[in-house]
């Protein structure tokens, strides 16, 4: 009898440990995830300001009008920035409406060369993503594939119920320029460790695929 009720402690002590042990590793994994997410957020290209303004200041001279957009689309874009530092995760809406404004910005600078076609239907504008993945898939994409008048990059983006589908032309540059490190290594760990679910890339019919799988709501941290 002494022995069982010894076991039985035994065994209630090492429970408690290892469940201790699970708690602590998933906040490990958390931590991880929402640095890694930290870090993607403030990756943003260190160019894209000095980009912006010397479009700015060419705008100014050839198109008031135009240069007053783009202005309004800067300002949408950096107060969605400094909102995204705020949250782990945003509704797909939220995203596609920054995508719109940055998109813009590109297209300024890029011209014809570049263009961002979206369409998604209405029911899966709830779902949740990490906040400013399309930005660094955008940008993603126009470090690393060729952009020119006889190779436009024309990127497609849908969603299903289960994830978020971006489609590119694959026609990756011959010598590209590391800016920041930001590369789809880092993007897929982030994702994966914040959503517990892979993002996917890959090469079909010569065109690229990413597909990003929508996360479960979470509550917000305290």
């Amino acid at each position: 009898f002494i022995v069982l009720i010894g076991g039985i402690y035994e065994a209630i002590y090492f429970f408690g440990h290892y469940k201790l042990a699970l708690q602590r590793t998933e906040l490990l994994k958390k931590e991880q995830a929402r640095q890694h997410l930290e870090a993607l957020k403030n990756r943003v290209n260190p160019h894209f300001l000095f980009n912006c303004l010397t479009t700015l200041s060419a705008l100014i001279g050839e198109d008031a009008r135009r240069a007053e957009r783009f202005v309004d689309e800067l300002s949408k874009v950096y107060r969605y920035l400094l909102r995204a530092n705020r949250q782990l995760q945003v509704p797909l809406a939220d995203e596609l409406a920054f995508s719109e404004s940055y998109t813009y910005l590109l297209i300024t600078r890029l011209g014809a060369a570049f263009d961002v076609h979206t369409k998604v239907d209405a029911q899966y504008l709830e779902q949740k993503l990490p906040p400013l993945i399309l930005q660094n898939l955008l940008d993603y994409l126009i470090r690393t594939q060729t952009i020119s008048p006889e190779k436009p990059l024309l990127v497609d983006i849908s969603a299903n119920e289960n994830a978020l589908v971006l489609t590119a032309p694959y026609q990756p540059k011959t010598v590209w320029v590391d800016s920041g490190n930001l590369d789809w290594a880092a993007i897929a760990s982030a994702y994966e460790q914040q959503s517990g679910r892979q993002a996917v890339q890959a090469v079909v019919d010569n065109r690229l695929h990413f597909r990003l799988p929508f996360m479960q709501e979470i509550e917000a941290a305290a």
